[in-house]
């Protein structure tokens, strides 16, 4: 996690454990690497979930959208983007270049601590991208905040040549509905 305020630090690093990193971008910034591999966390409406599928030729953007309609550049938007509906299909667009590759991002609270503000965690994963689209239909027939839970797994796989590679997949859950202000941490 990225925070720039030093009482977020302290208490992201007592609650979830890990480890201070130097940050390579800016000095201001604190970078922790977490100690666990699972957080649960508080969401508060569908519009949290934002799903973007972005084609950039060199520093170009060149689409964006949901999947569905035209997002950018704003004259287009609500048009269909043309995408194609099936996931495999769009998978092997992107990899050809000729597609959009997700863009995923998650706003949400830390159950343990609500009041140290709103956190968005960013993913251009594939599979956090269809997970985030049920989340988010989901979030939209519940009323009030919802308890997610972010994941990280650890994943290794054997290239033809055996050559193994560890990769870090990001997951997301809903697991319940908040129901009480003791829920939300908020209970006097």
């Amino acid at each position: 996690m990225n925070t720039e305020h030093r009482g977020v630090r302290d208490a992201i690093t007592e609650l979830c454990g890990g480890q201070l990193q130097e940050s390579a971008a800016d000095d201001a910034l604190y970078e922790i690497l977490l100690g666990r591999s699972e957080l649960d966390v508080f969401a508060a409406s569908p519009d949290i979930a934002a799903n973007r599928f972005v084609l950039a030729t060199g520093s170009h953007t060149a689409h964006v959208c949901d999947g569905q309609r035209l997002l950018e550049p704003v004259s287009m938007a609500k048009f269909p983007c043309g995408c194609p509906t099936v996931m495999v299909e769009r998978k092997a667009a992107a990899r050809l270049g000729r597609g959009p590759s997700p863009r995923s991002s998650l706003t949400f609270r830390l159950r343990e601590a609500p009041k140290l503000g709103s956190f968005s965690f960013d993913s251009d994963e594939w599979s956090f991208s269809e997970q985030l689209g049920v989340v988010g239909q989901k979030l939209a027939s519940l009323e009030g905040e919802a308890i997610l839970r972010l994941s990280l797994e650890v994943s290794q796989i054997s290239t033809r040549t055996a050559t193994v590679i560890a990769y870090t997949r990001p997951g997301v859950v809903v697991v319940g509905q908040c129901s009480t202000l003791r829920d939300l941490g908020l209970a006097a």
